[in-house]
Order: C-alpha cells, then structure tokens, then sequence
C-alpha cells in the first residue's frame, strides 16, 4: 500500500526519545514523592505519567497501526492518547496552584478550571467505553488514513476531541501567563523559569499540531518534516517542571543546611553557655517529669540524666512529701498555676538528692512552648551565704508577722542567717526547716485555728490553698499575729515562736512522740516530731501556744 506521506524516521525517532526521558522523569517524581510524601511531587508525578502514557501511545500508533497495518488494535492506542491528554486539562492548572503556592480569589478561580478539567477528563473517559464516536471513534478511520501512513491506524475525531484541543489551549495559556505574573511579582522564584519556557514549547507544539489536524500542513520552521509536535512539547513541558522543581529543591535544600548551621552554631554556644555556668538548669514537661538537666546539676545533686528520667521536679524539693503538708500544697499550687497561665515565677527552695544535703537555691519556671508542646525551663541559683554573719557573737531579735506562709520561709531564713560560724551547714539548713515548720503550724493550726480533721476533709473536696486564702481574710484570722523571739548566746541560740490561737494538748503529743507512738498516719505532730530530732530542747507554756526551742552550738566550730 503506497501512501502519499510515508512514516519517516524521525516521526518513530522523537517519540521513542521523548518516551525513555519521560520514564526516567517519572521515576525520578515517583521517588521524590516517595520520599518526601508531597502533593506537588504527587502531581509532578501525574503529569510525568500522562505525558508518558500520551508519548508511548504515539510510538505505538506509529509501529502498530502505521508500519503493522493493525489498526483495530491502534485506535485503542489512539483513545488512550487522547484521554491521557484531555487529563493535562486538570493535571496543568492542580500542579500550578502547588508550584505557584496560589491564595485567596486566584486560589478558588485555579481549583475551579482543575475541577472542571478533571470531570471534562472523566467525561472523555467515560465516552471510550460508551460512546467513542463523540471522542475518538473505535470503528471509523481518521479521514487522512490513506493519505498518511501514521495515520492509519487512528480513530476519527468527535466533539470531544474538538472542545478538549480548546481547553487545552486555553490552559497553557491560562498556565503560562499565570507563572510570568508570579516571575514579575517574585523575583526571588526564579526557578519558575524553568516550567514557563517548557510550556511555551508545549503550546506551540499544540497549535502547530492543530493547524495540521485542521489545516492539513506544519506551520513551523520543519513543514515537510510529519512528527507529533505536541508529543515534543508535553515532553518538554514535563521535564522543565521537574527540572524547576528540582533547582527549587536544591535552592531550598542550600537554605535549610545554611539554616541548619546557624541552629549549630546557636546550639553549641547555648550548650557552652548551659553547661558551664553554676546554676542548675531543667527541662520539664506539664507534669514536671524531667526532660533534660545540666551538667552543673547533675554534678552538684550526684544524678545522672537516667536518674532525672524517672523523677520529677517534686522528688528534689526538700519538703515533707504528704500531700497534707502545707508547703507541699503550696509549692505544688504555684507550679501548676504558673504552667497553666504560661506565666514565670520565682520562688525559694531547698534542692537535694538522696545523696546530697539540702541547700538553699532561687528557683524561676519559664513556660514554653516548643513543637506545640507545653514545657518548663526551671533555672536554680544558688543563693549565697551572707559571710559577714560569721563575725557576730551575740544577738536578740524579734518579729511579729501574720498569717501570709510566705513569711514564714523568710523569717526562718533570717532567724539562721548568723550562724555559719557556729554551725555546719547541714545544722543550719535542718535548723531553719524545723524553724519553718513550727511557724506554719503556729499560722495553720494556731491563729488560724484549723484542726487535723477538717484540714483532712477539705483536701478531698477543694482547693486547700484556696480555702487558706479565704480564711486568712476573715474576722477574727486576719487581725492574728505570730510573734517569734531569738535570742543567740555564745553556748547556745533559743527561738520562741508564739500564736494567738486557743493552743493545743502539748503534753499528749511530747509523751507520743518520745514512746514513738505518734500516729503519723493521721498527720499528727509532724512538725513537732520533725522538730524534736532538730532542737536539744523543746518546751511549751501551759497553754501550748508558745514554744521554745533551744539548740546548743558546738565550740569545736569556733
């Protein structure tokens, strides 16, 4: 059979070419989309595939229909061409709303031609199966099957084919225009370059194409050379895409390792800075389980970071841990408080390990958020020792506070504070902690008059610090006092430590306490145990609103 335009070399040539290139560019889209699980990769992917499936096609048209004379089998190939290019419809404006990061109108106008490219897409689809002669004919022969060998093994075209050619005009224009406006508006997306020039060849590909479906002649820079100009031009279009795609990858890239080197460098002098100071530093979540410490806090407490992850920021607290204490509800108050507001605190405490003495330390928690998860950096400081106390000899001193639990941390601070000379500072710290105990119960059970088993059953219903709070504002608590004595002489140092309350049988609990029958189970005299393995005496008026405690000082410290 002699045809007036045999099939050239050529013709077989650029799609076979553009067939491989296009594979190569599908695996490499796959991969990225593997391997980055992005929908730009995804739908780099898609476009990859369709233009490969388009290309493919026009190979097997040519060998199958054109050269085998099967053009049964061809039209298929032929319908599978077309729809894969009808999908180019949708596939062109979806992955120009990820490249271009569209928003607002310009992003609602992209979604609405994607969508109407992809039902259009499917419409074309659908009418393979159904009804081909609207599309792209399985029975009637192209009308220039005679007349050029590479045609014939296609199907007659249909209104379909004639509407999807207008839509894909209409998109690559739409696609071409878009990406030079966001080149002119963003200089910096330079990499856009790229897909603006491969869709430039891909539509001149397409109109040269069409006037020849039209037209009957090439109207390019080759008239006598018949090869699928479009099919060169998808080709091109695809691989730009990936190549700008892949240039902003590497631009991106050079960014993040710059960025990543910066976060290195910041990282190293944080570190230097966290490390090598005295003060303790913590990382702990909402529940103030330890997420990380520093070396200065591993090294003073004698715990390793292993230790710290299964502790929490209670478990190094120097405080009685019942859940009845009031230090412990306070303590525990302001640190819940403080990580629900997201708000800083400072407050004082002793820190200490089951390996190491208390000592004194500023505490400040400084909520964060971090990856949007709620943290505490808590920084201990230790506070320092008032050297000049060492040169007294005698004093007297005395105090009248009220009800605030807060003093009584201060005042037994202060009560202390001058016997670094005479004491060890082990001496001290349990000194001032008996101190503390025994002016929080003079508040608590003295002025404020709270006996053990109300104290029980409020903590199973409310807030304790909160009813406190209450009570230390009402007549006749507010108007209460406590006064504390000190009287430090050169063999020994006594506190007295007197409430306005209606006292206590001191007797019951003292004849306890030393037959070590004291029911601890019910929080009972606590403090005063605490304090009788602290004071070398202890006693109290008739009453049991006052008490003196008497420590002797060890001459071998002079």
């Amino acid at each position: 059979m002699q045809f007036e335009r045999p099939i050239t070399l050529i013709q077989l040539l650029i799609p076979s070419i553009c067939t491989g290139m296009l594979l190569i560019g599908l695996t490499i889209s796959l991969y990225l989309s593997a391997r980055y699980k992005s929908k730009l990769y995804a739908t780099m992917g898609f476009l990859c595939l369709c233009a490969f499936v388009f290309v493919a096609s026009e190979m097997l048209i040519l060998s199958v229909g054109g050269l085998g004379r099967n053009w049964q089998l061809s039209i298929h190939f032929h319908q599978i061409e077309q729809t894969a290019g009808a999908f180019f419809v949708f596939g062109v404006p979806y992955i120009l709303g990820q490249m271009l990061e569209l928003k607002g109108t310009r992003l609602k106008i992209n979604n609405i031609i994607s969508t109407a490219g992809f039902v259009f897409a499917m419409i074309c689809l659908i009418s393979v199966f159904f009804y081909p002669d609207a599309f792209i004919s399985s029975q009637t022969r192209k009308a220039t099957w005679m007349i050029n060998e590479a045609d014939f093994g296609r199907g007659s075209e249909g209104i379909l084919y004639v509407i999807r050619d207008g839509m894909l005009t209409i998109c690559s224009f739409y696609a071409f225009f878009s990406i030079a406006n966001i080149l002119h508006k963003r200089r910096h997306v330079s990499y856009l370059i790229y897909p603006l020039i491969g869709m430039l060849v891909a539509i001149a590909g397409g109109i040269i194409d069409s006037i020849f479906v039209y037209k009957g002649f090439n109207f390019d820079f080759f008239p006598n050379e018949y090869f699928s100009r479009f099919s060169l031009g998808i080709t091109f279009f695809a691989l730009s895409v990936i190549a700008g795609l892949i240039v902003h990858y590497v631009n991106v890239a050079k960014e993040v390792e710059a960025a990543h080197h910066i976060i290195a460098v910041s990282e190293r002098k944080y570190r230097i800075l966290v490390e090598r100071t005295n003060d303790f530093i913590f990382s702990i979540n909402k529940d103030f389980i330890f997420l990380s410490s520093n070396f200065a806090a591993q090294r003073e407490l004698k715990l390793t970071d292993s230790d710290f992850s299964l502790m929490k920021f209670m478990d190094i607290i120097h405080i009685d841990k019942d859940s009845n204490h009031i230090e412990f509800q306070m303590i525990k108050n302001k640190l819940k408080k403080s990580a629900d507001a997201g708000k800083p605190i400072t407050f004082n405490c002793f820190l200490y390990s089951k390996h190491t003495a208390p000592k004194e330390y500023s505490i400040r928690f400084e909520p964060v958020d971090i990856d949007n998860e709620k943290e505490i950096i808590v920084k201990a400081s230790p506070i320092p020792e008032n050297k000049s106390a060492r040169n007294l000899e005698e004093e007297s001193r005395k105090y009248v506070i009220g009800n605030d639990f807060n003093t009584a941390e201060d005042i037994s601070k202060s009560l202390v504070e001058n016997l670094s000379k005479h004491m060890t500072s082990y001496e001290i710290t349990n000194l001032r902690i008996g101190l503390r105990e025994i002016i929080i119960n003079a508040i608590e059970h003295g002025n404020l008059g709270i006996s053990y088993e109300e104290k029980s059953g409020i903590l199973g219903k409310s807030d304790y610090i909160d009813y406190i709070a209450k009570k230390q504002n009402e007549a006749p608590f507010s108007s209460k006092k406590v006064i504390i004595r000190m009287q430090f002489l050169t063999k020994k140092v006594v506190f007295e430590v007197e409430d306005e309350g209606n006292g206590f049988d001191h007797r019951k609990i003292s004849a306890s306490i030393r037959d070590n029958k004291i029911q601890t189970d019910e929080n009972r005299g606590k403090g005063i145990t605490m304090a009788y393995g602290i004071f070398d005496e202890i006693s109290y008026n008739e009453k049991g609103n006052k008490v003196t405690l008497t420590k002797l000082i060890n001459s071998s410290m002079h």
